[in-house]
């Protein structure tokens, strides 16, 4: 029977194995077996009446130190310099799959995460807000999609709240950034809030899913708005209902859709890493089809956000329900691929922590700057920029304040500006810029009120426009604010 090991045969121990030279692709190879080394029958067994003689513990460091060797010796032989392999979920392929594509994605490196520190740089000029006429709907938890022609169609929403609230609005309007006024337009087919809007290469828009009422079963219902026309027409419905997922229009024109909750809800798990109940899907403009691809690793029903990226994947961040769980404490992200429809976690961010309702935003230099987000229901001055290149996270200076719900809209500058605060509580009129060259936030001119949930939008040059959300009691607003830069 293996003996109890006393504190100074692990000291032993651990001096000898400090006497390897390893290289840094072995190092977890090491910490896993000197973990095992804690636990199983070397950590349960009673200690025998007397000690196992020297030689025996010299000869368990000995093929310890072995199996480490052998074991780091194997890694570089199968992965070379590449570090180990993301892992990855694979589906049945997507018809919509390249022909072009490799059958699995290209292995990426996993490096840490590192910091990075401001550097000196002129502060932005504080620009203004004007107050616009507001909305004739207060809404929250609704879309603002910029058209071709620079008009904004603003379409659903929550309206109310409270006692009978959570009910949803059908009705759509369209602001002109030319003379800053907003107009009715034709209402859609369902009342819907929670939704995603994405701009189609040939100008329309799709709408899909979203609620009727908060808490009610999430929709599968889809509609496209047609400029051209003035009007909404039914396409093909999703092939599950779901609400506060993410929409990322890819490469070949077709869109992602992606997480999201379905009422009642499924697949939410209080301790974090629940492995996803909903299937992303991809919908086709010609045909007006939607078809399920491969599901993502978790689950993510509560607004994370999809950003595509120029090799032609998609970055998903947040939306766990993970509240007060033990997995909590990393970012789980995740690539998809379309050409081989996989999913890979990418390197977790530690800093920031699983959250939802933040800010995804894409630079010109093909880095995704992640800002905020409600962590434990509360907001986070945490920001992290995503390297597709390198497969790895920045950790920024902290924003001004600590945001959840912002609006966040990328300047002719090259700055993000992120605008306002607030998921249910804690709403902030606060607004400020990121500037990538210097990795400094710079507080600008303030919004008229505290807004959260904002959605912004660029509407011209230098200018911004800020639609609705929630004020500080939490109820929808119709209020309209235009930024302009200079």
């Amino acid at each position: 029977m293996p003996e109890q090991r006393t504190p100074a045969d692990d000291d032993r121990l651990s001096r000898a194995l400090k006497n390897l030279e390893l290289e840094k692709d072995e190092v977890p190879a090491f910490n896993r077996v000197r973990d095992w080394i804690g636990r199983g029958d070397f950590a349960n067994t009673k200690a025998p009446s007397s000690r196992t003689p020297a030689v025996a513990r010299i000869a368990l460091a000995t093929a310890v130190i072995l199996i480490v060797a052998a074991f780091g010796a194997f890694n570089i032989t199968r992965m070379g310099k590449h570090g180990p392999p993301i892992t990855a979920v694979v589906g049945t392929p997507s018809p919509s799959a390249s022909p072009l594509a490799s059958p699995s994605p290209t292995p990426l490196p996993t490096p840490t995460p590192h910091a990075v520190s401001p550097l000196p740089a002129t502060a932005p000029p504080q620009g203004s807000w004007q107050q616009l006429a507001p909305m004739a709907t207060p809404r929250k938890d609704f879309t603002a999609t910029v058209l071709t022609n620079g008009h904004v169609l603003i379409a659903g929403g929550q309206y109310n709240s409270g006692a009978n609230g959570g009910q949803a609005t059908a009705q759509v309007e369209i602001f002109n950034p030319s003379t800053g006024k907003i107009a009715p337009a034709a209402q859609m087919g369902v009342a819907r809030a929670g939704h995603t809007a994405t701009l189609l290469p040939d100008g329309r828009v799709l709408v899909a899913g979203g609620y009727t009422q908060l808490g009610n079963q999430a929709l599968t219902s889809a509609e496209i708005y047609d400029p051209v026309t003035g009007g909404w027409s039914s396409t093909g419905s999703l092939n599950a209902g779901r609400a506060q997922h993410a929409a990322v229009p890819l490469a070949s024109g077709q869109v992602l859709v992606v997480g999201g909750g379905a009422y009642p809800a499924n697949g939410i798990s209080p301790h974090g890493s629940a492995p996803a109940q909903l299937a992303a899907e991809i919908f086709d403009p010609v045909s007006g089809t939607w078809s399920t691809v491969a599901k993502p690793v978790l689950d993510r029903p509560v607004h994370p956000t999809a950003t595509l990226l120029p090799n032609g994947r998609v970055l998903v961040v947040g939306g766990q329900y993970m509240w007060n769980s033990p997995d909590e404490s990393q970012e789980r992200s995740e690539l998809y691929d379309p050409g081989s429809n996989t999913w890979s976690l990418v390197p977790s961010d530690t800093r920031s922590g699983a959250r939802q309702f933040q800010s995804a935003t894409l630079l010109p230099s093909g880095q995704v700057l992640v800002a905020g987000g409600m962590h434990d229901l509360t907001p986070i001055g945490a920001a992290s920029l995503y390297d597709p290149a390198t497969n790895s996270w920045t950790e920024l200076p902290n924003m001004s304040e600590n945001r959840c719900g912002q609006g966040a809209v990328l300047l002719s500058t090259g700055r993000v500006l992120l605008v306002g605060s607030g998921c249910w509580a804690d709403q902030s009129a606060a607004v400020e810029e990121y500037d990538p060259a210097s990795y400094r936030w710079f507080p600008v001119a303030p919004l008229s009120a505290p807004r959260g949930f904002v959605v912004a939008v660029v509407a011209g040059a230098d200018r911004v426009v800020a639609f609705g959300g929630t004020i500080p009691a939490g109820a929808p607003t119709a209020a309209v604010e235009l930024f302009s830069i200079r």
